[in-house]
């Protein structure tokens, strides 16, 4: 996939060293799985970051996607989000392509 696709992660994560270093850990990871966002290894690296992020940074998660983002309408048609795991859904948009981040 190309670079070029791939967001810049805010600020905030390169100040964070758990982020920082769940970044580099998914870079490793891709790296190593010719870059594919859905190996195995990057898969429990995005889960691992995406949960850090909703649980230790909320007030930087992204609001929730257009009404083209079939597990947004899911969540929003739910009276209560199951472990945050909407919260861990719009943290991945943050340092994924949309096409990966809205899988999850």
């Amino acid at each position: 996939m190309s670079a070029a696709l791939w967001p810049v992660p805010p600020p905030f994560m390169w100040s964070c060293v758990t982020c920082s270093t769940l970044l580099d850990l998914l870079n490793e990871s891709l790296l190593l799985t010719d870059a594919s966002p859905t190996c195995e290894q990057g898969l429990y690296v995005q889960i691992a970051l995406a949960r850090h992020i909703a649980t230790d940074h909320p007030q930087s998660l992204p609001a929730a996607h257009d009404e083209d983002c079939l597990i947004c309408l899911g969540y929003r048609s739910r009276v209560q989000d199951p472990g945050g795991m909407w919260a861990e859904h719009r943290a991945r948009s943050l340092f994924l392509p949309d096409a990966f981040a809205r899988r999850l």
